[in-house]
């Protein structure tokens, strides 16, 4: 499990005319110093956050600066759901903004990609008291699974057999969709109509759930439904361990019948105290007959491998 924000810690629901100024933490100012977001627009970043050389303003502060400077325009898709609190995907992508266009006008480091609208419905939200447009969050998942079938959007994802590659990737958005910002599947599904193919939407939909708590684990999901799908046996998610009354962790994934639990890794298990903790799990789990199997980034594609052998064991 990760260590992220989710929109519950940063707001407590996302509504019309919400303030989103916490989703900018370094503020936005005229002329520098800091990190430029447009032209004209800086901000500040913490000293241990990551520069990223296409991007290296965050995605919220990116679309609201932007949006300030386009009056009268609509932020949308990726770019309206990192406003909202969205913690991955976003701040490798270009700004959206929906606008009064004949034809899309490209993007720069430094400007919005601008689009014809898909949708004329919309929510103001505040930043430091200035109204700006925003899709509404079920709408914002709808265009940015449209600009990731369209090639527009990518990031690295693993092949599963059955899923296709952009598949794969609008699982994994919708997945944190539902998980940091209660977006519901039947608001997406009712959102996308005349937007997008229904049937492919639909069956795309019944594939995410809200407990993935970042894009990997819901690789992880989808690997070991795969292949438990084959072995006739059930996977559940979010599965606790508990010792003399008392939790001692929550598996991602587990499967009761065999004992057998699946966790994934990420960055902070680097950590000296992650790591001793990770270590009194794997012993409580031990002793109560649990084989866990931990992967990381690096060795996420050989779970199938894995987890075969340890249903064999069983």
């Amino acid at each position: 499990m990760r260590n992220v924000q989710t929109n519950l810690q940063l707001y407590r629901e996302l509504h019309d005319a919400m303030d989103v100024t916490r989703s900018v933490p370094g503020g936005l100012f005229r002329g520098g110093p800091g990190i430029k977001v447009t032209e004209n627009i800086y901000t500040s970043l913490p000293t241990n956050s990551v520069i990223r050389p296409v991007h290296p303003a965050p995605a919220a502060a990116r679309a609201i600066a932007m949006a300030m400077e386009h009056p009268g325009h609509t932020i949308a898709g990726m770019s309206a759901l990192a406003v909202f609190g969205l913690p991955y995907f976003a701040d490798h992508c270009h700004t959206t903004l929906f606008g009064p266009v004949n034809r899309n006008k490209p993007p720069t480091q430094f400007s919005p990609l601008v689009q014809r609208p898909t949708s004329v419905e919309h929510w103001y939200v505040y930043f430091e008291g200035v109204p700006l447009k925003i899709s509404p969050p079920a709408i914002a998942v709808i265009s940015a699974l449209n600009m990731i079938r369209a090639s527009v959007h990518r990031w690295p994802a693993s092949r599963i057999d059955g899923i296709a590659y952009k598949e794969m990737q609008s699982i994994q958005l919708i997945d944190a969709a539902r998980r940091f910002l209660d977006v519901a599947p039947d608001d997406i599904v009712s959102s996308g109509k005349d937007r997008v193919n229904k049937r492919w939407l639909q069956r795309i939909v019944e594939l995410t759930t809200n407990k993935a708590d970042s894009p990997k684990e819901t690789e992880m999901r989808l690997l070991a439904h795969a292949l438990c799908k084959n072995l006739g046996v059930m996977v559940v998610e979010q599965h606790p361990l508990w010792a003399a009354g008392s939790l001692v962790t929550v598996f991602d994934l587990a499967i009761p019948e065999l004992k057998i639990a699946m966790m994934y890794d990420g960055e902070h298990h680097l950590k000296r105290e992650q790591r001793d903790w990770d270590s009194q799990v794997n012993v409580e789990a031990a002793l109560q007959g649990w084989t866990v199997i931990r992967v990381t980034a690096g060795t996420l594609p050989r779970l199938p491998e894995f987890l075969m052998r340890a249903t064999q064991a069983a």
